[in-house]
């Protein structure tokens, strides 16, 4: 089957289908990630929606590359001849040099085209690469949705991962040519246990020491004692995603400019939290 890589429709569905993985995205993944804070009353639903699609965009535009890197390398052989023979650049230089190149035999001319098919054979799949992508985010998009029409809350990180490795299946016709070891979907699969077990142990270790250096404290008042605490844990916890954006942005900085430019943003937010928002708490609870 041809598929050409430059397709408007293909193109067209990709937008369309990527636009409904958001929406499922956001009625589902953002509904976990904000069920606690508007259960307990922290957040409105009006501010927790406004947060979260702010916070959705920023994420995706300065950590979303590396997610992306994995979905489209780690998962299948991209480079492999016998998979997505991903070496177009490769093969333009190629023929740049031999494609050309005349024989001239009993005054017919006649043209290596050997090159020129390879070349088109290589397009051809990643045509179907290119639409099996958006075959992986349609059915991505419609799970979603489905599980949330259902209440069931799912992971979007498994939804589009086993669309891509079914993919990768069905438009090579290989098992092969998926990355089932380490650093491919071994490494994968591997983060989706590591990850509550780390969440879970830091939540704990967090909870312990606002238990006993405020909740339980034996000298001062739990509120005061939770103001200080405030601005340190906002400016901290913004310091460390500022030092893993810069981190993701390969060499453009060394190691010590990122740890520096993310010490001064958590300055920064602790400042401001401390002598504008601390004073603004205050007020509200009456403690002037």
């Amino acid at each position: 089957m041809t598929v050409p890589t430059d397709s408007p429709w293909i193109f067209g569905l990709g937008c369309v289908f990527a636009a409904l993985f958001s929406y499922g995205l956001g009625a589902n993944d953002v509904a976990n990630s904000f069920g606690t804070s508007i259960g307990s009353g922290a957040l409105t639903m009006r501010r927790a929606v406004v947060i979260a699609a702010g916070c959705e965009v920023l994420g995706a535009v300065t950590l979303g590359h590396g997610v992306a890197d994995t979905l489209t390398k780690k998962i299948s052989y991209l480079e492999r001849d016998d998979c997505w023979s991903c070496q177009a650049e490769g093969l333009t230089a190629m023929l740049g040099d031999n494609s050309s190149s005349e024989i001239w035999q009993g005054g017919n001319q006649t043209k290596h085209t050997a090159l020129y098919e390879q070349e088109q054979q290589q397009e051809s799949k990643m045509g179907i690469y290119e639409l099996g992508m958006v075959c992986a985010l349609a059915s991505g998009a419609l799970f979603l949705l489905a599980a949330t029409f259902f209440g069931l809350p799912v992971s979007t990180t498994h939804t589009i991962v086993g669309a891509v490795l079914g993919m990768t299946v069905v438009g090579t016709k290989r098992f092969s040519c998926v990355k089932w070891l380490w650093p491919g979907l071994m490494k994968i699969v591997s983060s989706w246990f590591i990850s509550p077990i780390f969440a879970g142990a830091l939540s704990v270790l967090l909870q312990m020491l606002i238990k006993r250096t405020i909740l339980e404290a034996s000298r001062g008042n739990p509120l005061k004692r939770a103001l200080i605490a405030l601005p340190i844990l906002a400016g901290t916890t913004i310091a460390i995603i500022v030092l893993l954006v810069l981190l993701q942005q390969g060499d453009l900085l060394k190691t010590w400019q990122s740890a520096a430019i993310a010490a001064g943003s958590g300055l920064v937010i602790w400042a401001g939290i401390h002598f504008f928002g601390v004073p603004f708490v205050r007020r509200n609870l009456g403690q002037d």
